[in-house]
């Protein structure tokens, strides 16, 4: 799939996956210090979970660079090797196994500077419709990183989330204790301040939102990468009628 002079393809040789991984590292670690990096090392975002799933890949078609990815797994490919990334940072027992078994789950999401358009983010999203299309999945979810560790700004994004009415009405997920980023676990709704109502997230986060994702509980600290998370998930079945057919149709 083509448009607007960018490629949306997956990624199927070696060649490929380094293409990304070089990506991840130039946005992760170059531009948001995230995680850390070994002398000597490749200029590469390398994972050990890398070769166990899909490379969703954005290629500009005018100097063939790989410009944005995600990272995607069903719930099938997830039992054959080391499971739901989304599991090492959240207790993943209140998603009922009927949902998590009809999922996608989606990370390692970012887009080059250079690149970071409407263009591009509706490829990645077309891509992610016709992953789910081509596994027969219902449920699209994953976590949403926002750089840094600071536990005031997580209470500040914990209060956006409710003051902008984005909370998941049926699923709450805990952090693991390790990661916990709020001292009361999230278990008390907090209090709307005007800056909550305020409060910006980053494009990716805000896309979620946008096609009705919603948050399933508190924010955990991913310490490996230096960043606050939250698990959220997108229910295809009930997005808005025109934006799921302009990604599905």
């Amino acid at each position: 799939m083509a448009s607007g002079g960018y490629e949306m393809r997956f990624a199927w040789t070696r060649q490929d996956l380094h293409a990304v991984q070089a990506l991840r590292y130039q946005v992760f670690h170059e531009e948001l210090g995230e995680g850390q990096s070994t002398p000597g090392a490749p200029a590469r975002d390398v994972d050990e979970r890398d070769p166990w799933f899909h490379h969703l890949m954005i290629v500009e078609q005018r100097t063939g660079d790989v410009v944005g990815t995600y990272r995607l797994q069903s719930a099938v490919m997830a039992a054959t090797r080391f499971g739901f990334y989304s599991a090492s940072l959240f207790e993943l027992g209140a998603i009922p196994a009927s949902i998590l078994g009809e999922a996608v789950e989606a990370g390692r999401a970012c887009v080059a500077s250079a690149h970071r358009s409407g263009k591009v983010l509706r490829l990645l999203w077309k891509g992610i419709a016709r992953y789910l299309q081509w596994n027969s999945k219902r449920f699209l979810f994953g976590c949403c990183s926002l750089a840094g560790l600071e536990r005031e700004r997580a209470t500040d994004m914990w209060q956006a989330m409710h003051a902008r009415q984005v909370m998941h009405d049926r699923i709450l997920v805990r952090p693991r204790p390790a990661g916990r980023a709020l001292a009361d676990d999230g278990r008390t709704r907090p209090l709307i301040t005007a800056d909550a109502l305020t409060y910006r997230l980053p494009p990716l986060f805000e896309g979620y939102l946008a096609l009705g994702a919603r948050v399933c509980g508190a924010p955990a600290f991913d310490y490996e990468f230096g960043t606050t998370d939250f698990l959220v998930m997108l229910d295809t079945m009930t997005m808005d009628p025109r934006t799921h057919r302009s990604l599905f149709g």
